[in-house]
């Protein structure tokens, strides 16, 4: 099985290439793998062509707008299709996966249990990751501040008046 998600890099309507995106955030998010088609890169015609004579155009539309997904070469649906069999736990069946495929979907919100946030705490915790400068920054403070307070501080002279 291949997943196949048709996109359009160039697009000019903002609510396509956020279609587009939530759509791939979805399939990554859930572990299914895909392959997008950038149908607009010059050589993608055939696929261009193939999308435009099976998928289902909506509404006024005289050809389909991007996302469109197919399973190889089996038309599922667009991306409110997609977005409907995510809110209802049925990826799956619009995906028309098989049963051991199904398998490997993940289902539901990760990370809103308290167990879930309870492993996210000790992860970030033992993991202590820094941006390299202000690693370096907080290194070369603390050297700064054991080099101070393991010197001898002599007093200060008065100074000469002149």
């Amino acid at each position: 099985m291949v997943i196949k998600v048709y996109v359009s890099t160039i697009s000019f309507s903002q609510e396509v290439k956020k279609n587009q995106q939530r759509a791939v955030m979805i399939l990554e998010s859930k572990n299914i793998p895909f392959i997008a088609i950038d149908i607009t890169d010059p050589g993608q015609e055939d696929a261009k062509d193939y999308m435009n004579e099976n998928a289902k155009p909506k509404g006024n539309n005289r050809v389909p707008m991007t996302p469109q997904i197919f399973n190889e070469a089996e038309y599922c649906g667009d991306f409110d299709d997609l977005d409907m069999a995510n809110e209802t736990d049925s990826l799956g069946e619009f995906l028309k996966l098989t049963e051991e495929e199904k398998k490997g979907i993940k289902i539901g919100i990760t990370g809103i249990l308290p167990e879930d946030r309870a492993k996210a705490k000790r992860q970030s915790e033992t993991s202590q990751l820094t941006n390299g400068v202000s690693a370096s920054l907080e290194n070369e403070k603390e050297a700064s501040i054991e080099a101070t307070t393991d010197e001898t501080i002599a007093p200060a002279e008065p100074a000469a008046e002149a």
